[in-house]
């Protein structure tokens, strides 16, 4: 089974229980925003690339046992 390259937005926001507008709140945050991508020319059906989504993961979430450091 091969794994997906990217997501639309909607997926993304369906699989982490958040509206749509988090998302976009996320990808227009000045520092380090969620890697969003539209094709050009084009402003709807925004999407993610897995690759970059799974870096941006890794560098804004904490490990559980580590929460309470970063609260």
């Amino acid at each position: 089974m091969q794994l997906p390259t990217y997501m639309t937005a909607p997926e993304l926001a369906s699989q982490w229980g958040v509206k749509l507008a988090h998302l976009y709140e996320l990808a227009s945050r000045s520092i380090d925003p969620l890697p969003l991508r539209y094709e050009r020319g084009k402003t709807r059906s925004g999407f993610l690339i897995i690759e970059e989504l799974n870096d941006w993961i890794a560098r804004n979430t904490v490990l559980y046992s580590e929460r309470k450091e970063h609260v």
